[in-house]
């Protein structure tokens, strides 16, 4: 994860598999879900256009709107049977790349070093020592001059004296006084910025009158009092700007009274003026976003729209609707001929007469309506097919036979490969051949012509020929015989049982009272070739299997005379 650097754009290549990591390509760019969180805030909707590379690979530019906000930048991106892919940056104001190279820091350090070479040995009151040679022209200027650096204290008397003898140099300049220094004569020009001092009088003596004052007074100290103005002496360019402020009249200073119903009128009297300030003012409705494009003319109280984009919201009302569609069906076609226009249409049916006059089949071409028609119905329908009687009657006379029972169901019809596991009764005799498995035939079976390929589950009652498969159900009747192979494999079966078929040891256990036929011969072949030992004891005759085990012993007779065995524990 690497830094990007605030309002930067950048395009940078992401990775989109699926759930195994193999990539995924041909993903369209309105295919995927973009979210963007900037300085770790809220989650949005991304605008930016994905561009795939290959094989997986996909391009995202980042522009400056993306990387304008400090902090991480999170986007998330998600496309259908794609792992949804998640990148996070942090956003810097400077990143490596804004750092020095080495040869920069190379000639940053020899500057230093010039630096130090050139510092006074010791600061003086913590600030370098030095003294002013030559200056420049201009190079004093009043902004290089900070607020209050020259007070009375910083200038001595003599340079007071002097400059004031370089400002009052002229007569016209010079303000003449009387004995207690009041001010007798006129200002006969504009003090200049540097003359703008205050004209004071002396503490004990009574408010002097100027004669008069022709030019600017920098300020006064004591009370005006206003006589007569001339007419237009006060106008616009006679005041400075800025000089009127509402700091500069008192509370209720201006009110009916003194606002002359003749100001008024002069303020209402005046021609209509452009407004240039809009500052402050609002519309209680905001006007629609394509406000700027509407054309609007406004002529006898009617708004006359140039071109309406958004219909949105109009409509005809019933009236309209019906006065349009009689418009529409009583225009002349004679002013609708363009070729395949719906006008050119109508007039040209309406000029081909009536087409029930035409005969048929006529000037028709093979395969055409008027061709088939023609062809096939050039005679009355009641005499090629008769309701009572011909060819009708004797086609319901074969489909009353038919079942009504759905086709596959019990008692209709088979469907021989689309209902093969129906069930159907059949009665009467089957000519054909039958395929697959029979239930049980109920009935003599005439004869048999040929082999039965499939098995029989049922009974057979009556006599068969010859069964090729197997049955497994009962046959009730005569067989007439085993051919040569049936008796061969029979007699081969049996030869197995009593060759090659072994019976198994006898384990320890009561013989039973009706032994089968295994059974019977096991117990035969122990007794004849396991040793004969009576118990010493109880005089009860034992028998051994073949592995030597006592599997029984008992009395050769019990008190009745019945010879008894019993299982040993």
């Amino acid at each position: 994860m690497w830094a990007l650097k605030q309002s930067t754009a950048l395009t940078v290549q992401v990775f989109v598999h699926d759930a195994n990591g193999d990539g995924i390509t041909g993903i369209a760019d309105g295919s995927f879900t973009k979210r963007i969180s900037k300085g770790a805030g809220a989650w949005g909707a991304m605008t930016v256009t994905i561009t795939e590379g290959e094989a997986g690979w996909y391009f995202l530019p980042l522009s400056t709107t993306h990387t304008d906000t400090l902090g991480m930048l999170a986007v998330s991106l998600s496309a259908s049977g794609a792992k949804r892919v998640n990148l996070q940056w942090p956003v810097s104001a400077r990143v490596l790349d804004d750092l020095a190279t080495g040869a920069q820091a190379t000639a940053i350090q020899a500057d230093t070093d010039d630096i130090q070479t050139r510092l006074p040995a010791a600061l003086v009151s913590g600030r370098m020592d030095s003294s002013t040679g030559a200056m420049a022209a201009s190079v004093v200027t009043a902004t290089a001059i900070a607020a209050d650096a020259i007070t009375a204290a910083k200038v001595a008397s003599d340079v007071s004296d002097e400059i004031a003898a370089k400002i009052l140099v002229t007569p016209a300049q010079k303000v003449a006084t009387d004995a207690s220094g009041f001010v007798t004569a006129n200002l006969n020009g504009d003090l200049t910025a540097t003359m703008k001092t205050s004209v004071t009088t002396a503490a004990t003596a009574a408010t002097p009158v100027a004669a008069s004052v022709t030019g600017a007074v920098g300020s006064v100290t004591a009370a005006v009092t206003v006589g007569t103005i001339n007419a237009n002496a006060l106008n616009a360019a006679a005041i400075a700007a800025g000089a009127i402020t509402a700091a500069k009249f008192a509370a209720g200073a201006i009110d009916a009274a003194a606002f002359a119903q003749a100001a008024a009128d002069k303020v209402w009297a005046t021609a209509v003026r452009a407004l240039t300030d809009k500052a402050g003012f609002s519309l209680s409705q905001s006007f629609p976003a394509n406000f700027a494009d509407l054309a609007i003319a406004v002529t006898t109280g009617r708004v006359t729209v140039g071109t309406n984009t958004d219909k949105t919201g109009y409509g005809l009302t019933s009236g309209e609707e019906d006065a349009i569609v009689d418009k529409v069906w009583d225009e002349l076609l004679s002013g609708h001929v363009v070729a395949g226009s719906a006008g050119a249409t109508l007039a040209g049916a309406g000029s081909a007469g009536d087409p029930w006059t035409t005969l048929l089949p006529g000037a028709y071409g093979a395969g055409t309506a008027g061709k088939i028609v023609g062809d096939n119905i050039n005679a009355t329908i009641a005499s090629r097919a008769p309701e009572a009687g011909g060819n009708v009657a004797a086609i319901k006379a074969k489909t009353d036979n038919l079942p009504s029972a759905v086709p596959g169901a019990a008692g209709g019809l088979f469907i021989a490969g689309t209902n093969a596991a129906t069930s159907v009764n059949i009665t009467g005799n089957v000519t054909g051949n039958l395929s697959g498995s029979v239930g049980s035939v109920t009935g003599a079976v005439g004869s048999v012509t040929g082999n039965v390929g499939g098995s029989v589950n049922g009974s057979v009652v009556g006599s068969v020929g010859s069964v090729a498969g197997n049955v497994f159900g009962n046959v009730i009747g005569t067989i007439g015989g085993l051919a040569a192979q049936a008796k061969t494999e029979v007699n081969a079966e049996v030869a197995d049982v009593v060759k090659i078929d072994t019976i198994p040891d006898r384990a320890v256990a009561v013989p039973p009272a009706t032994p089968t036929f295994e059974q019977a011969l096991s117990y035969i072949y122990l007794d004849a070739i396991s040793k004969k030992v009576l118990n010493s004891t109880t005089g009860k005759k034992q028998l051994f299997n073949k592995a030597g085990v006592k599997i029984a012993e008992g009395n050769a007779t019990d008190a009745a005379g019945v010879a008894t065995v019993e299982a040993l524990a």
